[in-house]
């Protein structure tokens, strides 16, 4: 295939059902045998005066015949899904690009004062930064800033969806970006863009996401069980002076558990009972519980056991409750999965899911005289990323800043190893298509007459 034609794209994918119409021409010349004719002639000499055609020559004009219908029908299918190519050209007018982030933390003067500016140049188009890149007027950027501000809006990876943008439309005239400085919304992948675009950066004061990141923490914990409820407050306020200044927290008797509702986004469970699942489908519980499972049962063991997901922390086991997964009774510990184990294979950190519920069991205690994990100087960071879980790792560092200017600049090097067409195929295809046509009804009626 030549490089000019390499990486094109199709407008309506799901029209390649569209194909399927080559099964017509198909169909016809299996099934269609026309019967020979009955002609009536006063004398044999006519008969050898006529041309005579070789059985080979007929066989290689039907199977023409097919090709170029088959060419025909494919064709025209290229054409309903709209073959196109990647790279499309623009007017010389300014394309401006509005990223979420930035109508997040702007008013509707900001987006007045933008159109604005835009207007004043004819032409001008304003996009969206977001997947599909659609046109944005006045009322769109208004609904997209109040989509934001319900933290429905996606924040992230603009660089990328910018960079896709500029390798697939060849903007001639300027690009103007209105985003923030939160380093969130750049993305962790970064490419080079093909060329440059004026940054119109804002660098607002308040968080990124709506309300506090911040989540609210019950903990419960039995009467003799005090000094561990304790060690996990000096944690808390530990994440709270450095991680998370929104975080509050409060205790609570066990015993109470149940009898008045679970108002928090994290509950840390510190007691000997552990937690069934029926006590977790019964009540409206948080969308995280936390429980360790100190029971009467221990093993003294002094194990050092290795984190997998912190490689170089190690800390020693001196005590644990043994439970069986495959322990029929016991429905939370035979649905976990685990994710931390003693060297013999008996699960020390599990997970699982009850409804909307995440139960994370530690089958040990947050204690000293049980293991040492507490001692380690990163046990703030690891107990907030356990809780914290898939749903808010992206946002842990939202509020960090980046300066535009250390950004990735225009790349030197083509956006494709292979040069792409700048014009849709469409007419090409068009063309094409009424050429083949012309060709297959000539060689048709010129079949039709030989047969005569």
């Amino acid at each position: 295939m030549p490089g000019g034609l390499s990486g094109l794209s199709v407008l309506t994918p799901a029209a390649w059902w569209v194909l399927l119409t080559l099964a017509i021409p198909l169909l016809i010349h299996l099934f269609s045998r026309s019967r020979g004719r009955l002609v009536r002639i006063g004398h044999i000499d006519l008969i050898r005066q006529a041309r005579q055609l070789q059985v080979i020559e007929v066989k290689l004009t039907q199977w023409l015949l097919l090709i170029m219908r088959l060419a025909i029908f494919s064709l025209a299918a290229l054409i309903v899904i709209g073959l196109a190519t990647r790279g499309l050209d623009s007017s010389d007018t300014p394309a401006i690009f509005v990223s979420p982030a930035w109508l997040h933390n702007s008013s509707e003067s900001d987006i007045d004062s933008l159109l604005g500016s835009a207007g004043q140049v004819p032409g001008s188009r304003v996009f969206l930064l977001q997947p599909g890149f659609p046109a944005a007027d006045r009322e769109q950027l208004i609904t997209g800033r109040q989509l934001s501000l319900t933290g429905t809006g996606d924040f992230t990876n603009v660089l990328a969806l910018l960079s896709e943008r500029l390798s697939q439309e060849n903007h001639r005239g300027r690009v103007m970006v209105y985003a923030t400085d939160y380093m969130l919304q750049y993305g962790s992948r970064r490419p080079a863009l093909p060329r440059n675009v004026e940054w119109r950066v804002s660098q607002p004061s308040q968080t990124l996401q709506s309300g506090s990141e911040a989540p609210q923490v019950l903990i419960t914990h039995d009467t003799e069980r005090q000094a561990d409820a304790n060690l996990i407050i000096s944690v808390l306020a530990k994440l709270k002076e450095h991680r998370l200044p929104g975080l509050i927290w409060e205790r609570m008797d066990s015993s109470l558990l149940g009898e008045t509702p679970v108002k928090a986004d994290w509950l840390i469970h510190l007691g000997v009972n552990r937690l069934s699942e029926a006590q977790i489908e019964t009540h409206d519980w948080p969308p995280v519980v936390l429980s360790d499972a100190g029971g009467t049962i221990t093993e003294d063991t002094s194990q050092f056991v290795s984190l997998p997901f912190y490689p170089f922390t190690t800390f020693r086991l001196d005590r644990f409750t043994r439970h069986t997964r495959d322990d029929p009774r016991d429905s939370v510990t035979a649905k976990a999965n685990v994710l931390l184990a003693s060297s013999d294979g008996s699960p020390l950190l599990q997970e699982s899911q009850h409804g909307r519920t995440r139960l994370i069991q530690f089958n040990s205690r947050f204690n000293q005289g049980w293991n040492s994990l507490t001692r380690q100087p990163e046990f703030p960071e690891l107990l907030l990323q356990l809780l914290s879980g898939n749903t808010r790792e992206t946002l842990r560092f939202s509020d960090a800043r980046i300066d535009t200017s250390n950004l990735p600049g225009k790349t030197d090097e083509p956006v494709s190893d292979i040069p792409l067409p700048r014009r849709s195929l469409q007419g090409f295809l068009a063309i094409l298509l009424v050429l083949l046509w012309v060709s297959e009804r000539w060689l048709s009626e010129r079949v039709s007459r030989e047969r005569r």
